[in-house]
């Protein structure tokens, strides 16, 4: 599914639609819409009725890193960012709308003073052929619903996951 290794999944991380079977992420590259190159840090999370069934349901965290172009951002090209995913990191068996997938920004996302994390649930739409999307339909999680998907989900700082990968990976904050 990507050059990172999968871990398993630290044990009593369940969700409601069943158990998390596979953790992985990576550096997702795509060609963002306005032009050019764009990529994210791409968390993905399988579930599935139990470890021996193909997963049903994912969660994709997708994180947006300040070395991206400027107007280049996750938000500003859902689809392409979630076709990219989709076509690379899940399964193709996956159905389209068995993914749940946030954008995930704080200041490993810009080289500005930002605020706190925050995770913004995207609702892309598949018309059978492609993801489409509107930003009335984006809700920002609430920060007692992002530390509970934080927990649920396994997921490290982002500054951490990319000093843990071989290299080369994103500049990280030294600060």
């Amino acid at each position: 599914m990507t050059d990172r290794p999968v871990l398993a999944p630290p044990a009593g991380h369940e969700m409601p639609d069943g158990a998390l079977t596979v953790m992985a992420s990576a550096l997702l590259p795509w060609t963002h819409r306005r032009g050019g190159p764009a990529h994210c840090l791409a968390r993905v999370r399988l579930f599935a009725p139990d470890p021996h069934h193909p997963p049903r349901r994912a969660v994709v965290v997708l994180s947006e890193l300040r070395n991206n172009p400027r107007g280049h951002g996750i938000t500003a090209d859902v689809p392409g960012a979630a076709a990219a995913a989709r076509a690379t990191l899940l399964p193709e068996a996956l159905a389209p709308d068995a993914v749940t997938w946030l954008a995930h920004h704080g200041p490993f996302s810009t080289y500005d003073p930002s605020g706190p994390e925050t995770f913004t649930e995207l609702r892309p739409r598949w018309d059978g052929t492609r993801y489409t999307d509107d930003v009335h339909d984006y809700r920002l999680l609430l920060p007692d619903e992002a530390a509970a998907l934080v927990r649920a989900l396994a997921l490290q700082p982002v500054d951490h996951e990319l000093r843990a990968w071989p290299a080369p990976a994103p500049r990280v904050a030294t600060e």
